[in-house]
C-alpha cells in the first residue's frame, strides 16, 4: 500500500514539475512575440496574446489541481448581477430556505427602522442582543466642494511595503490625489496634499483616521477602497502572490522588496492614475444629487453654492460643525456589509487588541512601513536597467510579460553576488 501511495505522489511530482516546464515555456514565447510585436499585424498579435493568457492560466489552474476530481459539478448559491454602479450579490433562495428547514441557520430579527426628525436627523431603532435601542444621527452632508476632503491609505499591499494615499472631495466625490508609495510617512502624505491642492484648490475641512479614532469614522473614503482593489489593488496582490510562491520572491527579504519597487511600482501608480481618472469621468448615484460624474459634481458646487478653496487661504473660513467627531461620516457605508468586511480585511490591525471590549479609540493611528534601501550601486542599477531593457519588452501592460520581467531581473541581480 504505501508503495502505491510512493509511487502516486512521485508521478504528481513529476506531472507537476513538467507542467511548470510548459508556464515557463509558453512565457517565453510571450517575451519572443512581445520583442517582435511591431512587425505582428494588431489582430493577430492580440489573438496570440489573449491566447497566451489562456494557456498560461490553464496550465496554473492545472497544477494546482487536486489529485481528488469532485464527483459532481460545482453547486452555485450566488451570482452577480449588474446594476447601475457596482454589481448585486444575489443569493439563491432555496438554498436559504434548506438551510431553514434542515435547522442549519436560524431566522434572523429586523436589523432596524429609520425614522426621519423634524431637524433633518434620523433616528434608527435597532433590535438586537441587548434589547431595542435608539441611534440618533446626522445623514452625511457636505455643504459644497472643497468643505471637506477625506484622506486615508489603503494597506492591501503592505506585505510588500507598498502603500495607497487618496485624498477625495466629500461633496463631490472626486478623486483629487492618488499615490502609490513605499512608506506611511507624514512627508509623503504632505507632497501628495500639496499637489492636490495645486489642481483643485485648498479644504476647509480635512478628516483622516489617522486624526482621531478607527477609520471606520473615515467610511465615505471606503467605497472608493472597494473599487480601487477591485479595479487594479487585487491585480497586482495575486500578482506578488504568485511570485511569491512560484517565482523566488521572499516578501520579507529587503533586497527582493527593493527589487519589486524598481520593477512595478511605476506600472502600479500609472493603473492608479488612470483608475482615478475614470472615477472622476464615470456617473454616481449621491443622495440628493442627481446622477452626474464627480468631476461635474464639484466644478458646478463651485458655480451654485460659490467658490472654496481657489486661494489660498491665511486662516480656515469659520465652518459651524456641531459635532466633529461624527462630521463627515458616511452611515450608508457602515450599513453595507459588503462594504464592512472590504474594510475590515484591509485595516485588521484596528481589530487586534489583547482586550475584546476595548473601545480601541487613540489619538493617532499609524501603520508602519519603510521603504528598503537600494543595495546595488548606481553602476549596478544602470546595469539592469540595460539588461532588461535588451531581454524583455518593458513596455507591455501585459501580467505575463511582467513575470517575465521579474524573473529576468531576478537572474541578473543574482550574477551580483556570484
Amino acid at each position: 500500500m504505501s508503495d502505491q501511495v510512493s509511487e502516486a505522489l512521485e508521478n504528481l511530482q513529476i506531472a507537476y514539475q513538467i507542467l511548470k516546464r510548459n508556464t515557463n515555456e509558453v512565457l517565453q514565447f510571450s517575451n519572443a512575440v512581445q520583442l517582435h510585436r511591431a512587425i505582428i499585424p494588431p489582430l493577430e498579435l492580440a489573438t496570440v496574446e489573449q491566447s497566451i493568457t489562456d494557456i498560461v492560466e490553464a496550465l496554473n489552474a492545472a497544477r494546482h489541481e487536486s489529485s481528488d476530481a469532485p464527483t459532481g459539478a460545482n453547486l452555485v448559491v450566488t451570482w452577480r448581477t449588474s446594476t447601475s454602479v457596482r454589481p448585486r450579490v444575489d443569493i439563491d433562495r432555496n438554498i436559504l430556505a434548506q438551510a431553514l428547514d434542515y435547522g442549519l441557520v436560524q431566522p434572523g430579527q429586523s436589523v432596524y427602522t429609520d425614522t426621519p426628525q423634524p431637524d433633518g436627523t434620523v433616528s434608527c431603532t435597532s433590535s438586537g442582543s441587548f434589547g431595542a435601542h435608539f441611534i440618533h444621527y446626522t445623514p452625511y452632508n457636505v455643504a459644497r466642494a472643497n468643505s471637506l476632503w477625506h484622506h486615508d491609505g489603503q494597506h492591501g499591499l503592505i506585505r510588500f511595503k507598498i502603500v495607497i494615499h487618496c485624498f477625495i472631495d466629500g461633496k463631490s466625490r472626486l478623486v483629487t490625489g492618488i499615490r502609490i508609495s513605499t512608506n506611511n510617512c507624514a512627508e509623503t502624505v504632505l507632497r501628495l496634499f500639496r499637489d492636490a491642492v495645486t489642481c483643485y484648490g485648498l479644504p476647509s475641512e480635512l478628516r483622516g483616521s489617522y486624526i482621531w479614532g478607527r477609520s471606520v469614522n473615515n467610511t465615505c473614503i471606503e467605497r472608493l477602497w472597494y473599487d480601487v482593489t477591485h479595479a487594479f489593488g487585487y491585480k497586482w496582490k495575486k500578482f506578488f502572490i504568485d511570485l511569491e510562491v512560484n517565482h523566488g520572491l521572499n516578501p520579507t527579504m529587503a533586497e527582493h522588496i527593493w527589487l519589486l519597487h524598481h520593477l512595478f511600482l511605476h506600472s502600479i501608480d500609472k493603473d492608479a492614475q488612470e483608475w482615478a481618472e475614470a472615477w472622476n469621468q464615470h456617473d454616481i448615484q449621491i443622495r440628493g444629487e442627481r446622477t452626474r460624474s464627480p468631476h461635474d459634481i464639484f466644478f458646478f458646487s463651485q458655480l451654485q453654492d460659490g467658490p472654496r478653496g481657489l486661494e489660498r487661504m491665511v486662516a480656515p473660513p469659520d465652518n459651524d460643525v456641531s459635532d466633529p467627531s461624527t462630521y463627515g461620516i458616511d452611515w450608508d457605508v457602515i450599513d453595507d456589509p459588503a462594504l464592512m468586511q472590504h474594510h475590515l480585511l484591509q485595516n485588521p490591525e484596528e481589530w487586534a487588541d489583547s482586550n475584546p471590549l476595548s473601545p480601541n479609540v487613540r489619538d493617532l493611528s499609524e501603520v508602519s512601513c519603510e521603504a528598503p534601501n537600494s543595495p546595488f550601486s548606481p553602476q549596478q542599477i544602470a546595469y539592469l536597467d540595460c539588461e532588461l531593457a535588451a531581454a524583455v519588452d518593458l513596455t507591455s501592460h501585459s501580467m505575463n510579460m511582467c513575470k517575465m520581467v521579474w524573473k529576468e531581473a531576478f537572474r541578473i541581480c543574482n550574477e551580483f553576488y556570484v
